[in-house]
């Protein structure tokens, strides 16, 4: 009994759903049917609103069309009566336009030379300013060269004349300490004992050392005040510049002369003789920080006096020419170069 049950109930089922298959389907071939007219009732209007257009456009060039062909045999009839004069003005123009032409061709011919010949002068001047410039090169190395050799070789000249110069002065102060010794004032002043240092070799030249002789050399030196002692115990202002050289021409001409003068120096330029008071006292640290003075160009010289010692005289000892025998004093602190 019960299979003969369910056998109707599944037949009912799929009886259903077969229509229900069927009546969507016929649903959506009414949508696509709608949706079809819908876009060709679309599509006709469109085509009739550009068939509307396209004859306006037509009716337009065809009013257009009538009234050239009017304008036309307006003029054709105009220009059948002066034919003749109107192919001669055309005529006469023609030859003016091609006389024109010429010209213009005869222009362009003579620019096109003139163009030619200013390309070749530049081309000439270029290769003369780049030779020039190449040769001002070369010759700007070799000033700079040699502009280098005669200024290291100027400094070197200038250390050697310091150290001459420093030399100079050494020997004066000897030359007096071995005349103070020899008349019975020994001296023991570090001024006797200085010995000045040679110049040294100088360092080659570099733009880096250039640059920074440059930043340290002051454009306007100052003046120092230097104290120095006279021969009376007093002191005595000296204003002079910071790298003040002496002056080696007094050294140079000594060199040359035959013969030797005895010479009193100023107490500005060499400073007394001390005595052996001042001598015993002169290794202060103090005195000598207080007494510095400048011998020249990197050369410094501590001296120092005591103001009680009494007056020196200053004497230098040379070499006397006595009917061309060389008569020279010796002492027994003759310290001479």
């Amino acid at each position: 009994r019960r299979s003969r049950l369910t056998a109707p109930r599944h037949s009912l089922r799929g009886h259903r759903t077969g229509q229900l298959d069927a009546s969507m389907a016929t649903a959506n071939l009414e949508n696509q049917l709608h949706s079809a007219q819908k876009n060709l009732l679309f599509l006709q209007r469109e085509h009739a609103s550009t068939l509307k257009g396209l004859h306006a456009e037509i009716r337009r060039l065809q009013q257009h069309c009538t009234d050239l062909t009017y304008e036309l045999t307006l003029k054709s009839s105009e220009q059948t009566g002066d034919a003749p004069s109107r192919s001669s003005e055309l005529q006469k123009r023609c030859e003016e336009l091609e006389a024109q032409l010429k010209v213009q061709e005869k222009e362009n011919a003579e620019l096109l030379r003139e163009l030619e010949q200013k390309s070749a002068m530049t081309a000439v001047l270029e290769n003369t300013i780049r030779e020039r410039e190449k040769r001002y090169l070369e010759e700007l190395k070799v000033k700079s060269h040699k502009l280098n050799m005669l200024s290291s070789e100027l400094e070197q000249r200038a250390g050697t004349i310091a150290y001459l110069t420093s030399q100079l002065h050494a020997t004066k102060r000897k030359l007096l300490s071995s005349s103070g010794t020899s008349e019975g004032s020994p001296s023991g002043s570090p001024v006797a004992s200085y010995k000045p240092a040679p110049p040294r070799d100088k360092l080659p030249e570099t733009p880096r050392r250039r640059m920074k002789k440059s930043l340290s050399a002051p454009l306007h030196p100052e003046f120092d005040e230097v104290y120095r002692l006279g021969a009376e115990s007093r002191k005595l202002l000296l204003r002079e510049p910071v790298d003040a050289m002496p002056d080696p021409t007094p050294f140079l001409l000594a060199r040359e002369s035959a013969e030797m003068h005895l010479v009193k120096e100023r107490p500005l330029v060499i400073p007394p003789i001390a005595s052996d008071r001042s001598s015993s006292e002169q290794h202060s640290p103090a005195r000598e920080k207080q007494h510095k003075v400048h011998v020249g160009v990197a050369h410094r010289i501590h001296h120092g006096a005591s103001p009680q010692a009494p007056p020196e005289v200053e004497t230098l000892a040379v070499d006397q020419v006595n009917g061309g025998k060389v008569v020279r004093k010796n002492s027994g602190t003759d310290r001479t170069v």
